[in-house]
């Protein structure tokens, strides 16, 4: 049985998309200008953010950022689970990219947690493993 996907998963599509098809225009028709990208695990170790994006502008240039980083930067095995009022969408997946500096590949594991008002994110949580991402970048956790 097939079903209309809804506009906050179209929102949450295209915000992949704009990823993996590596073309950082995609996500502004579906970002607010008022969206934040949150990640919430600090490699510190507290519970304040490790970085939070505010507003349209950084949400982008952090994409961006990953853009340059990555020559590849995919979000497999989705599984995407959405509210009964549709303004909250999950998104679980495996982090597929290709760091540019070495060719290495950085897999994590990620949540995504999307707020969405008329068509538009207007919140982003990105949850991924701090002890995958320090390792990869031979970083200090704690």
């Amino acid at each position: 049985m097939s079903r209309t996907m809804s506009a906050s998963e179209y929102a949450v599509e295209q915000f992949f998309r704009a990823l993996s098809d590596r073309d950082i225009s995609i996500a502004p028709p579906v970002l607010s200008e008022e969206v934040n990208l949150t990640i919430p695990y600090a490699l510190a170790g507290g519970t304040d953010p490790e970085r939070v994006f505010k507003r349209k502008d950084a949400v982008l240039g952090y994409l961006g950022m990953v853009l340059e980083n990555f020559t590849r930067s995919v979000i497999t095995d989705r599984q995407t689970f959405l509210t009964d009022d549709g303004r909250t969408v999950f998104v679980e997946g495996r982090g597929d990219l290709i760091r540019k500096s070495n060719g290495e590949p950085y897999r994590n594991l990620y949540v995504f947690r999307f707020t969405i008002s008329d068509g538009h994110i207007t919140d982003i949580r990105e949850y991924g493993n701090p002890v995958i991402y320090a390792k990869a970048l031979g970083l200090q956790i704690g």
